[in-house]
């Protein structure tokens, strides 16, 4: 019997994130944002269940930002101590469908090796963030919450025709 498709808080994600590539609060912030994005691509459903804000810096979940702020620097990397990667990984391995994970994965591989600003850079030319962002100025503080839905049908958009 295949498991159902499941949601796991985007802290657990970044949690698993961390436990394949060190990652500042910042950089986080958009791998979370781009597994959520592809996801919803790929499923038409989410893996997080938390709304991406569209910040000045680029796409953020403010329970990620609570959770990782005075722990660093925007530039601080964050990776998770040995024993807690495991641990982590059998969690997703157990909740997740395999098809769910590889995505994560994929996604990972493509966007990890990334720095923060490529990836803010690259998030703010994309549809989602810039209609979210319509009407504020470019370094306006803003809490306009990302469409989902825009997120699944620009990610769509980019599949191979």
């Amino acid at each position: 019997m295949t498991k159902p498709f499941a949601t796991i808080p985007a802290l657990t994600l970044s949690h698993y994130i961390l436990a394949a590539v060190p990652a500042s609060h910042y950089k986080l912030q958009k791998l979370v944002y781009y597994v959520e994005g592809w996801h919803l691509a790929y499923f038409e459903r989410s893996l997080v269940p938390e709304e991406f804000e569209a910040w000045v810096h680029g796409p953020a979940i403010r329970t990620l930002w609570n959770h990782y702020r005075g722990r660093g620097g925007y530039t601080t990397e964050f990776c998770l101590p040995g024993d807690y990667v495991e641990k982590i990984r059998d969690y997703c391995s157990r909740t997740l469908r395999q098809e769910q994970i590889e995505l994560v994965n994929d996604v990972i591989t493509e966007y990890g090796d990334k720095t923060a600003y490529h990836l803010e850079a690259l998030s703010h030319s994309e549809l989602p963030w810039r209609e979210a962002r319509n009407g504020y100025s470019r370094s306006e503080r803003s809490e306009a919450l990302i469409s989902k839905e825009t997120m699944k049908r620009y990610y769509q958009s980019l599949f191979p025709k």
